[in-house]
């Protein structure tokens, strides 16, 4: 019998691989509650519809060159959902302290790759400090997963879901999924040899043509390899491995009705209000 494994994607092995003790690759979100959170309640979304994206159930294996995914078989909700409460005061000044703590603190490798802090009593309701390492997914997959664990109405009933455990693979199931990715991966090939011969008999000149992209292609990445570096600023240097979180009250409506006045989306007007910070700060560095 073998477990069932699935290889990671190129993408997602090399957000992998540019983990390092300097720099966690992890995506940290502060969710912060007027009220308290229901704990059991809590536990029971994060069962229903959190590890329902199987993902966060497996961990990472690395075979030679490769990386897989597979089936964490010890896995345990209180591994990854941990209940603090805040020292002292317990202001903002502390919660972004410790969230930057915690985003300075690589995830541990032998577990799947995200944990959740429950913060406890944080200015009369709660708090939320979520990481997720970005091998996992990118920013907006993340995003459509914490929509999914909410309602738009409150109150919504909660329905247990069947045990998830996956018998194991037998070998003979092994090999009828490889023969059923070589065919997968056999069959893309003879699609683009099919694609090729089209183009071609629609124009003799396209293999020129696809000689000529490449050869762009080369120059440009010549460029940047031959590119000198940028000059010397206050946000360049060696990494210490410290991150500081931090943000400030923005509310949501001023910014679309910006977006709407400047004929934008709301992400236009974040990254050029960022921007435009930046370029100040270096301004006045300088």
């Amino acid at each position: 019998m073998t477990r069932i494994r699935t290889p990671m994607t190129a993408v997602d092995r090399a957000w992998l691989r540019m983990e390092s003790p300097e720099n966690p690759m992890m995506i940290g979100a502060v969710l912060i509650f007027d009220d308290p959170i229901d704990l059991p309640r809590f536990r029971q979304v994060l069962e229903d519809r959190f590890l329902c994206f199987r993902r966060f159930r497996q961990i990472v294996e690395h075979a030679g060159d490769r990386t897989f995914w597979h089936d964490d078989p010890t896995f345990d909700l209180d591994n990854h959902l941990q209940v603090v409460a805040l020292p002292g005061r317990a202001d903002e000044a502390t919660l972004q302290s410790f969230a930057s703590d915690l985003n300075s603190t690589p995830l541990n490798p032998n577990r799947p790759l995200w944990q959740v802090h429950y913060v406890d009593n944080y200015q009369g309701g709660c708090a939320l400090i979520v990481r997720i390492h970005h091998c996992i997914a990118d920013g907006i997959s993340l995003v459509r997963v914490l929509l999914a664990l909410t309602d738009d109405k409150p109150g919504r009933h909660l329905h247990a879901v069947p045990p998830r455990n996956q018998p194991a693979e037998s070998r003979w199931q092994s090999i009828q999924r490889l023969a059923r990715e070589w065919r997968h991966t056999a069959g893309a090939g003879v699609e683009q040899l099919r694609h090729l011969a089209h183009n071609v008999q629609q124009d003799p000149t396209y293999p020129l043509q696809l000689l000529r992209t490449g050869s762009r292609i080369g120059m440009e990445c010549a460029k940047l390899g031959l590119t000198p570096a940028d000059p010397p600023t206050p946000l360049k240097g060696a990494l210490g491995g410290r991150k500081q979180v931090a943000w400030a009250s923005l509310p949501l409506q001023n910014v679309k009705d910006t977006a709407r006045a400047l004929k934008g989306t709301v992400n236009d007007v974040l990254m050029t209000a960022a921007t435009g910070a930046l370029h100040e700060y270096l301004r006045e560095e300088a």
